[in-house]
């Protein structure tokens, strides 16, 4: 009989939770689909372009100036090069028969080598990796020069003009709208309505590609900034188990000698002093995690075990916008280095080399802390497991991870989180996030690993651009580890790659002392 009660009573009890945790979901189902997604949608207001000011011709003339390179070194023509990389920038809207019929993209007039095309003629074979694209420190006029002698070339070969019909001017200056302004046109202001003109009139006199004017209605740009998102809702329950992730990532890291600090500002970072005096000789590590439930609770086991088990200063620092936490809140670039420094000045001298290693999103903060005048002659090593900065403004990282509909592990762990997506389309601005190698000082020490199979990066791609750029700049100190048919990420969770990569960075770490002693 009593007995029978308390099974009625606990029947009762777990339907009463039931009932309750179901009305929990709904009431958070309607809030996430009527306040949050509406709010993940707003336009944001974009960063200021760092290296560009309000020269953004300059992006344009940067990125088309590799896309020439690299097309030329991989045996394409520059046209092809250019011509692909610009339809990869566009989703198409509808197929039409003539589109069916059309065996070429862009029409040809006279073909000419890329020496001879009006404005690349500086680019020939055997240019270094400075000319592949400009530093920050150069003038916009090394860029988007409107000098007579180019002038001249233009008019000289009129005829080698080209366009790819697929596209129309309106449909170019929508991309542009948001690649070098962040907004759409009707946020304009007058200077940016002729930086604009001025971007479309140097495609057109420096690579001789002219558009029709008008759109032609077959094509949309992927504007990331200005686009809706494309999450799939998650329960509440998701985001309770996240935190609970991450508290028990905190209790581990507690436990393992970190000490958690919070900036000013609100970023927190974790800081394991050294053990000994002869760990505290050694490069202090800094490391930033890439997008994960939990924030650092996956990665604990391959930092404390394999990178990190030698009792060297080192610093772990919370990119919680990435982490599957619900807020809107996020810190700039600028806010966000400020807390950096802010964080390893209270344990290291300003003057302290560092040793800054971070995996796929976290290779975007260590892009930022290279431009840094605060870390950019401090860093002595810099190492990416996984990186997404490199050639950030290509097509694939973008689509693998925020457009694309198949539900693979990548789109159901993080592409499809909406605090995520937020962040990353509303917050994280390629122009300022992109890692150009050439702007790695010849003193540091670079270490680069690549997954062939990377869900996310085009590692093959990337390969081709570090191996030209190798060639090109043999005095810059880079080293590239090629994980043949692996996955993205996949070394956290093997012990073998811990070591592996733990060898190369005290190798690197040895040529960096002998160095520093001659």
């Amino acid at each position: 009989m009593i007995n029978a009660a308390f099974n009625l009573i606990g029947e009762n009890v777990l339907s009463t939770l039931l009932y309750v945790y179901l009305a929990i979901e709904v009431t958070f189902y309607f809030i996430y689909d009527f306040y949050f997604v509406p709010k993940a949608n707003e336009w944001v207001e974009p960063q200021p372009y760092r290296d560009y000011g309000k020269d953004r011709c300059r992006i344009v003339v940067r990125i088309l100036t590799r896309v020439a390179k690299l097309a030329h070194y991989r045996g394409q023509t520059t046209r092809e090069g250019i011509r692909d990389y610009i339809l990869g920038c566009y989703d198409p809207i509808t197929i039409t028969s003539s589109t069916a019929e059309k065996e070429d993209i862009v029409t040809f007039f006279n073909e000419k080598p890329l020496s001879e095309i009006p404005g690349l003629r500086r680019l020939s074979t055997g240019a270094t990796s400075s000319t592949l694209s400009s530093n920050s420190s150069q003038s916009s006029a090394d860029l988007c020069s409107d000098d007579q002698s180019e002038k001249e070339e233009d008019s000289q070969t009129a005829s080698t003009r080209w366009t790819i019909p697929e596209l129309g001017r309106a449909d170019l200056e929508h991309l542009l709208c948001w690649a070098c302004f962040g907004k759409k046109r009707e946020r304009f202001l007058e200077w940016e309505e002729h930086e604009l003109t001025r971007t479309v009139n140097t495609i057109e006199e420096r690579y001789g590609l002219y558009f029709t004017p008008g759109s032609t209605g077959r094509f949309k740009a992927r504007n990331l900034s200005l686009d809706d998102g494309n999450s799939l809702h998650r329960p509440l329950l998701v985001y309770l188990i996240g935190m609970v992730f991450y508290f028990l990532g905190s209790c581990v890291l507690r436990m393992a000698g970190f000490r958690r600090t919070v900036t000013s500002n609100g970023l927190v970072g974790w800081y394991r002093s050294p053990q000994n005096d002869s760990a505290a000789k050694q490069l202090p590590y800094i490391f930033f995690h890439g997008i994960a439930p939990g924030c650092l609770f996956f990665y604990t086991p391959a930092l404390l075990f394999g990178l990190f088990n030698d009792g060297r200063a080192q610093f772990l620092i919370e990119l919680p916008n990435i982490t599957w936490r619900i807020g809107f809140h996020v810190l700039s670039e600028t806010e966000f280095v400020e807390g950096v420094a802010e964080v390893v000045n209270s344990y290291l001298p300003e003057d302290q080399p560092l040793s800054i290693i971070g995996h796929s999103f976290g290779s975007v903060p260590m892009t930022w802390l290279m431009h840094a005048p605060e870390f950019r002659s401090r860093i002595r090593q810099y190492a990416l497991l996984d990186p997404v900065t490199l050639k950030l403004s290509e097509k694939d990282i973008m689509v693998n991870f925020l457009y694309t509909k198949k539900l693979n592990r990548i789109r159901v762990l993080a592409g499809s989180e909406l605090f995520t997506e937020y962040y990353l389309r509303r917050h994280f601005f390629f122009f300022n996030s992109e890692l150009w190698l050439e702007d790695i000082p010849e003193t540091t020490h670079s270490l680069i690993f690549l997954s062939e199979n990377d869900e996310i990066v085009n590692a093959p791609d990337v390969k081709e651009l570090i191996d030209y750029h190798r060639e090109a700049s043999p005095q810059q100190k880079l080293h590239l580890t090629y994980w043949e048919g692996v996955n993205h990420g996949h070394w956290i969770s093997k012990p073998g790659e811990w070591r592996k990569i733990k060898a190369f960075l005290l190798e690197q770490e040895l040529s960096i002392l002998r160095e520093t002693r001659l």
